[in-house]
């Protein structure tokens, strides 16, 4: 089990928690990697936010925590 794998359990229980830790756990990584491709904070602000709500709509399908840092990164990728 990974180390986030607890607050993905909980995420997919409906526990705010769970949600909540997930992404303080990914935010910071996720908008650095944002930010960087697209040079601006409020635009990368705007991907990081665009993704969670996309892993959030599909978390029940995520069998581990790196699996949904990754579909995050993705997520981010296309925007």
């Amino acid at each position: 089990m990974g180390e986030h794998d607890g607050l993905l359990e909980l995420a997919q229980e409906g526990k705010r928690a769970g949600a909540e830790g997930l992404f303080h756990a990914f935010a910071t990584r996720l908008f650095t990697f944002a930010k960087h491709a697209v040079g601006d904070p409020q635009s990368a602000s705007e991907i990081t936010i665009e993704a969670f709500k996309g892993v959030f709509r599909e978390i029940v399908t995520f069998t581990s925590a790196s699996g949904v840092l990754v579909r995050l990164y993705a997520l981010a990728f296309r925007e």
